[in-house]
């Protein structure tokens, strides 16, 4: 990692980290023991992240593209056009992708998500509804949607 920076927020702190070009990580950190060394990308990447949590959300701002596979950045893409406030299923992420069949490997490179919040796999559910995992753990995952739900802009149309 070349550049860090943490932030204290509602559902703990979060460590982001980042290339000179681009954002690479946003993780839930149990403690805190990493000393910032900031830059341009983790300072907009803080700023994003605590006006998601005071409940103002930008759809309009682009997003990094996570280093993965391709099959694993086609899954993260899809996760950007979940609406705010939203949750959709692992088989709907799959349908999206052309690829009705490929459910557990959507959840799959849904775990491995390195960019928390701003590519919200926090909005993938189970098709019964049921919360399922998540890095930062199924509590986390809830407040999450609940403060998605709260604050959830009124121009924005459901998928």
């Amino acid at each position: 990692m070349d550049y860090v920076q943490t932030i204290k927020t509602p559902v703990g702190d979060l460590k982001i980290e980042a290339t000179v070009h681009q954002l690479t990580r946003v993780s839930i950190l149990a403690e805190v023991n990493v000393r910032d060394r900031r830059n341009h990308i983790t300072e907009r990447c803080a700023d994003r992240l605590e006006a998601y949590f005071k409940g103002h959300w930008s759809l309009s701002e682009e997003e990094s593209t996570p280093i993965g596979t391709p099959f694993q950045q086609a899954v993260w893409k899809v996760l950007l056009t979940i609406p705010y406030g939203q949750t959709v299923s692992y088989a709907w992420v799959a349908s999206q992708m052309g690829k009705p069949t490929a459910v557990r490997a959507v959840a799959n490179a849904i775990g491995k998500n390195p960019i928390a919040i701003l590519v919200p796999c926090h909005r993938v559910i189970g098709s019964n509804g049921k919360l399922t995992g998540y890095a930062g753990g199924l509590e986390t995952k809830a407040w999450l949607l609940q403060h998605e739900a709260k604050k959830r802009p009124s121009n924005l149309s459901d998928k």
